[in-house]
């Protein structure tokens, strides 16, 4: 191993060893579709399949689901330093199968879906205190859905066609840094 290597395992473990055990002091509310995955209904699936995507997919009782790379280890490693909530515009029921589907369930504190929604941005108040407030994020694709006075961080619509995709691992380190 080099002394590059060696130098950079090392400065990759630390933050994440020294920060891991703290207490969790952040809010992290996450948008599901284009953030976290993308869907597609399975009898649309013959057009992605003859794309040449080459991406990993998992299949739902209704949907082709392609997850973000470094998705599990991306909430496993954030739900070390902050409180995750879901809050999507998808319904209940397709919101539901795709989560259980991948097996993230157990990484949301509280999930939220359209039917809970009341207004067009989303609100994290429906979520959180006024207290709470003060110290959350929301991660989304979408500026619009940014409600007047709450922090974004506004992450690029996920693309299956680009090869590389690290937008998880900034936004961990994003994360770590706010904690």
């Amino acid at each position: 191993m080099s002394t590059y290597t060696k130098t950079l395992s090392i400065f990759t473990i630390y933050p994440l060893y020294k920060f891991m055990n703290t207490k969790k002091n952040i809010n992290i509310v996450l948008d599901m579709d284009e953030t976290l995955l993308h869907t597609c209904k399975k009898d649309k699936f013959y057009d992605y399949n003859n794309s040449n995507t080459n991406k990993k997919f998992v299949e739902s009782e209704t949907h082709i689901i392609f997850s973000r790379p470094f998705l599990h280890s991306f909430l496993y490693l954030t739900s070390k330093i902050g409180n995750i909530y879901l809050m999507t515009k998808g319904t209940k029921k397709y919101a539901e199968s795709v989560i259980t589907t991948l097996q993230i369930d157990k990484y949301f504190i509280e999930k939220k879906y359209r039917e809970d929604l009341t207004s067009d941005c989303k609100d994290l108040k429906i979520l959180l205190s006024n207290t709470e407030l003060t110290n959350s994020i929301l991660v989304d694709d979408k500026k619009s859905n940014q409600c007047t006075n709450q922090e974004l961080y506004h992450i690029p619509k996920y693309n299956m066609y680009v090869k590389y995709d690290f937008e998880l691992v900034k936004l961990f380190f994003y994360l770590l840094y706010k904690s």
